[in-house]
């Protein structure tokens, strides 16, 4: 696969993916559980956690900015 071919992959695919939309109307378009979703229109950071895990897919993880400076 050459990287164009793996960029082409990564732009189709993304959203699908990744999004978790805002609207519970939009979930068909979307690769997610509606049942482990907590939080709508975020990113997940992680994608395709086996079923036993899955509910890490929907953590929403926070970043203290405050540890930047140590």
């Amino acid at each position: 696969m050459t990287y164009k071919e793996w960029s082409d992959l990564l732009q189709a695919n993304f959203e699908r993916c990744y999004w978790v939309p805002e609207s519970p109307e939009e979930d068909s378009a979307y690769d997610i559980n509606p049942g482990m979703v907590n939080r709508r229109g975020i990113y997940k950071d992680v994608y395709g956690t086996p079923k036993d895990r899955e509910w890490s897919d929907y953590q929403v993880r926070a970043f203290d900015s405050a540890s930047e400076d140590d």
